[in-house]
């Protein structure tokens, strides 16, 4: 860290060897008497590489960043601990050395050029790539794209939790990636948590993408950061997202040009296990919400015509549904609240690591909310007075409506908007009775979508967010009961 000096230049001289090995002509940039977060002068260097194609210089360059300095003294329980830094940064270390060895054997296919730069001082103020943009911007000269490496855990899926704005070409580049895993509403999250990185100065000037494992925050800026603690898997799964789009980049002419990244609007995506990463651009985004409300809106009136939905049941059940996920929201409230006061900790929303059994925590309580409202529907629907198309079309409309404010606050919506579409197929299917293999598609589909993002925000928020996260499980379960209800029964 920033506080062992003589440690950290070692780190600094194994990277340059490193790259210096692999062919690499390697530079330091030292910034003398910098001001760090305490006030005190210290001295840091960044480490800087750039290779061109073979025989010719470049118009165009990939830059990939990681930071060589681990978190300085983090106060935990009462002690003073040091991360060893093995994830974070170790992992974009590592991960950059592998893909700027494996990108040297198709050199000769190179049309673009590759920059390297290994920032110091990130985990202070982000000093070394802030110096490096004040005093040596040439290092940025013909960026086309930036790939930062970071980790905010050791272990987890490598996510694409951040890109910059305009991305619309950045994420076309990215369905290059094999095993994708990325949702565009982690970049909204990402703007209330209080980290930064150092793609935080420059994802405003040149287009790129931001990479993190996020599991878990016990282990982030601790000694528990270390070597016996990595993750093979979680490496591996830098590699195999970045490697693709790294050599996509390099050999491609497209890319010559480097502002033909540079876009001016932006796409929804998000990633579905065995069915990889979807796309929507703003315009068919809205196009397609603006087609569901037209045929939900078309399905209720014959509904209501039918008198099979009846607006007063509507109401009711939207209000029970309403008060139910606010007391579950309380309860888990409760719950987060308890465990940091039994652990000695203050309660906070974000960032609350450091509870002993957290696991097992959210898990019963995930577990008592989710039969609590298994016993409110049961009871529900076995008196006769409600259905289970009554749950249903109220999920949806709420479902619609948090979409749509989701949207107007943040720009992205698609956790809302995503999960209720298949629950929209169910509900036409009622009018035709074959909603049996319909019902059990939906209820695949929204756990496929709706499981992964929903634990990532759990690693993501932590503890403190439970009376967030689990009113969200609690509402897809609202739309999944009665899809539940129609595969076992065949009828809704």
């Amino acid at each position: 860290s920033i506080e062992h000096p003589v440690e950290r230049s070692q780190v600094r001289d194994y990277l340059a060897q490193r790259l210096s090995e692999s062919g690499f002509e390697v530079e330091y940039y030292n910034y003398d008497s910098v001001i760090d977060r305490f006030g005190r002068g210290i001295d840091i260097a960044n480490l800087y590489t750039v290779c061109e194609p073979l025989g010719d210089t470049a118009d165009s360059y990939i830059l990939l960043m990681a930071h060589l300095d681990s978190r300085f003294g983090n106060m935990v329980k009462g002690s003073m601990v040091y991360s060893y830094g093995a994830a974070d940064d170790g992992y974009g270390l590592g991960a950059i050395l592998e893909l700027s060895s494996l990108a040297l054997n198709y050199r000769e296919r190179w049309s673009q050029g590759l920059k390297i730069l290994f920032t110091d001082s990130e985990e202070s103020n982000l000093e070394g790539i802030r110096y490096a943009l004040k005093e040596d911007n040439h290092i940025f000269d013909n960026v086309g794209l930036v790939i930062n490496i970071d980790a905010r855990g050791v272990r987890g899926p490598a996510i694409l939790f951040e890109t910059s704005p305009g991305n619309e070409g950045v994420i076309d580049l990215y369905s290059k990636a094999r095993a994708p895993f990325a949702f565009s509403l982690t970049s909204a999250v990402y703007k209330i948590l209080p980290n930064f990185t150092d793609f935080s100065p420059v994802k405003e000037i040149y287009p790129g993408m931001n990479f993190a494992v996020i599991e878990d925050l016990n282990y982030y800026h601790t000694n528990l950061d270390n070597f016996e603690n990595i993750s093979l898997r979680s490496i591996q799964h830098y590699g195999e997202q970045i490697e693709p789009v790294l050599k996509e980049y390099l050999i491609n002419p497209k890319y010559k040009d480097p502002s033909v990244l540079l876009k001016k609007s932006d796409k929804l995506y998000f990633t579905m296990p065995y069915l990889g990463l979807f796309r929507l651009s703003r315009s068919c985004y809205l196009s397609l919400k603006v087609l569901v409300l037209i045929l939900f809106s078309i399905v209720s009136i014959f509904l209501l015509k039918q008198r099979r939905v009846l607006f007063n049941h509507l109401i009711t059940i939207m209000i029970l549904n309403i008060c139910l996920i606010a007391l579950i929201s309380g309860f888990a409230y409760i719950i987060s609240a308890i465990a940091a006061y039994a652990n000695g900790l203050d309660f906070k929303i974000i960032n609350l690591a450091f509870i002993k059994g957290d696991r097992i925590i959210t898990i019963s309580t995930l577990i008592i909310s989710l039969a609590l409202y298994s016993l409110f529907y049961l009871h529900y629907i076995r008196t006769g007075r409600y259905k289970p198309i009554h749950f249903l079309s109220t999920g949806i409309i709420t479902l619609y409506l948090l979409s749509v404010i989701s949207f107007i606050l943040t720009g992205d919506s698609v956790i809302f908007f995503i999960a209720l579409l298949p629950s929209v197929l169910v509900y036409l299917s009622s009018l035709f009775n074959f909603s049996k293999l319909i019902s059990l598609g939906a209820v695949i589909i929204t756990l496929l979508f709706a499981t992964p993002l929903l634990i990532s925000l759990y690693f993501a928020l932590a503890l403190g967010a439970l009376f967030i996260l689990i009113p969200l499980v609690t509402l897809f379960v609202w739309v999944l009961a009665p899809a539940i209800h129609s595969f076992i029964s065949g009828d809704i």
